[in-house]
């Protein structure tokens, strides 16, 4: 990271956000990790191991969006002196257009907080920091905050599962998945 901070690559906050990645995946570096099965089944851990749509979904978006970041890195690449001319560059790009569609709700450390943290956001804003009552809905509008007001997430499977249970608070803002997942409401118990 230092390198990474050294050459300009990415601002303070996004390396901040990088860190939640490595964190919860340097979990499963290791075959068998006690943090590793905790990260996936919380604290109701199974007596025998089981497909998760949630996992298997959380391992498709880090695929997908560590695959654009390297075809937009072999794309920027071929622009550079020496340049490199591509059969069909298009090509490429369309495949990074695509990733990043498929992949867009992750929010990976770069990139704009999507609706869902906004509605988080706002959510945890709601309530005084005292105790001492609730945050009018008009003073903090999911769309009214700058995009690095927006807390970044800590688990990224976690943030995946609320996602697909959707926001139901009664005294802040609603978000509805676009795909809810029928298990995901019991699955936030868990973490």
């Amino acid at each position: 990271m230092a390198n990474v901070r050294l050459n300009g690559f990415y601002t303070d906050a996004e390396i901040a956000r990088w860190y939640v990645h490595y964190s919860f995946l340097s979990a499963f570096a290791h075959p068998v990790s006690r943090r590793a099965m905790s990260n996936v089944y919380g604290r109701n851990m199974p007596r025998t191991l089981r497909a998760d749509h949630c996992v298997w979904e959380l391992v498709l978006l880090y695929i997908g969006t560590l695959a654009a970041l390297e075809l937009e890195a072999f794309d920027e690449m071929t622009h550079r002196e020496p340049a490199v001319e591509l059969s069909d560059g298009k090509v490429v790009r369309d495949e990074i257009a695509m990733l990043r569609d498929l992949t867009s709700h992750f929010w990976f450390p770069i990139g704009p907080p999507t609706e869902f943290d906004r509605v988080q956001e706002a959510n945890q804003r709601g309530v005084l920091p005292n105790g001492g009552g609730i945050v009018p809905l008009e003073e903090r509008r999911p769309e009214s905050f700058e995009d690095d007001a927006v807390r970044y997430y800590e688990n990224p499977l976690r943030r995946l599962i609320q996602m697909h249970a959707g926001v139901h608070e009664m005294t802040g803002f609603q978000w509805a998945s676009p795909w809810p997942e029928p298990g995901a409401r019991w699955r936030l118990m868990d973490c």
